[in-house]
């Protein structure tokens, strides 16, 4: 190969679209496509299976690299912890069905001791054994009650608190209080729409026992929805969609009516405000809620993935041209000789 500019240019297009599709590891897919083609350019005339070789080889060395530089993570503890939050949310409502109003959030309807909604909704996890031990009539941090929680099959912690963030007796659930919440209002004086009103929210790394009556208020809320997730995966999700999308850095959230979302974070503060307040009037779109649950595509990667694969094979193409120019030559040929054909014909007569 006689080195010439437009052979650096290409090394250097070559190498720049090969790290916007690859990431770091992209100078060793760069260097195994250079190395290939010029160990080619020194053998004779290929043939079509020397070709086909050529790309599978350059089509195994892509695979090779692309779950390197994908690094996605496991999706299951993302669905466990929406999973968690919508059961919570069904209990929660089945209990208001039931006793005609939500559990408690830190007050107690008899003047007794606070207990938390996570020890009222017990019975509805099918833990009216635990429920029937728990000691209504003392702290929740009583003696006696601190001796069940720790002493309890595991199975309502594992509920309560979010497998991706390990804390197996702190929650990462937890309501939003305040009187511009439906947990200071209740269902029935939720205006603004159940589907479009946050029942409960996920957050992890508050140290927050299950049982403590402790919640979000309403600032600390909008806080955590309009603030980016902490670098260190302390807190939300991070979602890998595949090669060719952004990850998504999402928080779980439950509406009234039931449905949860993975909401990407942050959020501009005029949504977050209105999806919690339960009658401010305010207007949330259906399919925006539905967008937040949506991949979006990193054009820059699918952009710079493509002008790799368009520079990988680029100095194959003028070995396609005998095959290619040889039939359209002989067309050109054979049609001349017809036309001259003609002519002497012509002349003949």
């Amino acid at each position: 190969m006689t080195f010439r500019l437009t052979n650096l240019l290409y090394l250097f297009a070559l190498v720049a679209a090969s790290l916007s599709a690859f990431g770091a590891s992209g100078i060793w897919v760069a260097g195994g496509v250079l190395a290939f083609w010029v160990l080619l350019f020194h053998l004779p005339r290929p043939g079509c299976v020397t070709l086909l070789v050529i790309g599978i080889v350059l089509l195994s060395l892509v695979l090779l690299v692309l779950p390197a530089v994908n690094e996605s993570r496991p999706y299951w503890p993302h669905a466990a912890c929406l999973n968690n939050i919508r059961e919570l949310t069904t209990a929660i409502i089945n209990y208001d069905t039931t006793k005609g109003h939500l559990p408690g959030t830190g007050t107690s309807a008899d003047g007794g001791p606070p207990h938390s909604w996570r020890v009222d909704i017990l019975p509805q996890l099918d833990r009216q054994d635990v429920f029937d031990l728990y000691h209504v009539d003392e702290a929740w941090n009583s003696r006696r009650n601190q001796q069940l929680m720790g002493t309890s099959p595991i199975y309502f912690y594992d509920l309560y608190h979010c497998p991706e963030h390990h804390a197996p007796t702190e929650t990462a659930y937890f309501a939003i209080t305040g009187p511009r919440t439906v947990w200071g209002n209740g269902f029935d004086d939720v205006t603004d729409g159940l589907g479009n009103t946050i029942l409960l929210m996920e957050a992890s790394g508050h140290g927050t026992h299950w049982a403590e009556p402790k919640d979000l208020t309403f600032d600390e809320a909008v806080e955590l929805l309009t603030t980016p997730l902490p670098a260190d995966d302390s807190d939300g999700h991070r979602i890998d969609h595949g090669y060719f999308y952004k990850p998504s850095y999402v928080r779980n959230v439950t509406m009234c009516d039931g449905s949860a979302h993975s909401l990407q974070v942050p959020l501009p503060r005029e949504a977050a405000v209105a999806l919690l307040t339960a009658n401010g009037g305010e207007q949330i779109a259906p399919e925006w809620l539905d967008r937040q649950s949506e991949p979006q595509l990193d054009y820059g990667r699918a952009w710079g993935f493509s002008l790799f694969v368009v520079l990988a094979v680029l100095p194959g193409v003028p070995r396609l041209r005998p095959w290619i120019w040889p039939v359209a030559g002989g067309k050109r040929q054979q049609d001349g000789a017809v036309v001259q054909g003609r002519a002497e014909r012509r002349g003949n007569q």
